[in-house]
């Protein structure tokens, strides 16, 4: 395993001033197209140079926050794989792992056929990169998005918005294209710090909804947001949601020093997408409860920020699935790497 030093470079004045350009971009632009443009308007490609950390936590934070549905995971991952990859700069699309499968080691319990989600359609005549796993090496291999589109279905279920696709299929891949041999852990690790902020920006924006609908509803004469019971729901909100912030800041900058073994980024991302995915179930569960009959129906908007935080969870390793491996690996042996020290 790797150790991976992350230092944010940018002004805290700067980062205020780039977080509200990024709720006026995504308030404006309503699919991956139209954000993928309004990114490179707006000169995200230097600001993700100058201090990658900052620059993908606040564009997935501000993604969540908007429940907005585009490629732009599937894009970061692809640039992770640095300037040599053979697919650098052309249209193409990754396949990501089924919920139901490893992540770190996609298709490994499958002897053909794929299964995988992607989060957008692909374009005409591009390429999908669909991943498989023999032993611990993982490899991409490009598939026409053409086949792969005749063997998905909308995953519109939890969310008429969104814009996934769910690809299950036994076919056998076709060999048009060799496969390509990728850093898949260190693709994933910052998949997941990716995630892990948009989640959390999921979970601001039901805090906010949630905070609204308090301060504006009133009960015996007085909002109901002054009543102790709403609001000790509501501090327990916030206080997950910040709790899993601090706890991804520390992913992105690791830990070194002290004595104390550097953290594999790896794990570090592990943790921190476990603990964003706790905070959106206690947000959620909050969110739901202090809106009263209204969380439970369709005119209210939270209906849309449960289900589309529980499907973030999911991808590349949900938080139930984390823990146990990460259990599983403490107690094989593996040492309990700190993610923040005092």
């Amino acid at each position: 395993m790797t150790t991976q030093q992350t230092e944010f470079t940018l002004d805290p004045d700067v980062r205020v001033a780039l977080a509200s350009s990024l709720r006026e971009l995504f308030a404006g632009a309503s699919d991956g197209p139209g954000i993928t443009s309004a990114l490179a308007e707006l000169g995200w490609a230097e600001v993700e140079a100058e201090d990658p950390a900052t620059a993908v936590s606040l564009l997935f934070r501000a993604h969540g926050a908007s429940l907005a549905s585009s490629n732009l995971l599937s894009d970061t991952m692809i640039r992770s794989f640095g300037p040599d990859f053979p697919y650098a700069g052309t249209p193409v699309t990754l396949l990501l792992p089924h919920p139901t499968e490893d992540a770190a080691r996609p298709a490994s319990c499958r002897r053909s056929g794929a299964a995988g989600i992607l989060l957008e359609a692909p374009v005409a005549d591009s390429l999908v990169l669909v991943p498989t796993c023999q032993g611990d090496r993982v490899t991409l291999h490009p598939v026409a998005a053409d086949w792969v589109l005749a063997r998905t279905k909308a995953s519109t279920g939890f969310d008429a918005s969104s814009t996934w696709l769910v690809l299950e299929t036994a076919d056998v891949l076709p060999d048009a294209n060799a496969p390509v041999a990728v850093d898949w852990i260190a693709a994933t690790a910052l998949a997941r710090r990716a995630l892990s902020a948009e989640i959390l920006g999921v979970c601001d924006a039901a805090l906010h909804i949630a905070c609204e609908h308090v301060t504006s509803r009133h009960q015996y004469g007085r909002a109901i947001g002054s009543f102790q019971a709403v609001r000790h729901r509501l501090a327990e909100g916030h206080v997950a949601v910040e709790s899993a912030s601090s706890l991804l800041l520390a992913a992105w900058r690791g830990v070194s020093g002290g004595g104390v073994p550097d953290t594999p980024p790896e794990w570090a991302a592990a943790v921190a997408k476990a603990r964003a995915g706790r905070a959106q179930a206690e947000v959620m569960r909050t969110g739901v409860q202090v809106l009263g009959a209204m969380g439970l129906t369709l005119e209210s908007p939270m209906h849309r920020h449960v289900t589309r935080a529980a499907a973030l969870d999911l991808l590349l390793g949900g938080q139930a699935s984390l823990e146990q491996s990460l259990g599983d690996a403490l107690l094989s042996g593996t040492t309990a790497y700190p993610l923040a020290s005092i």
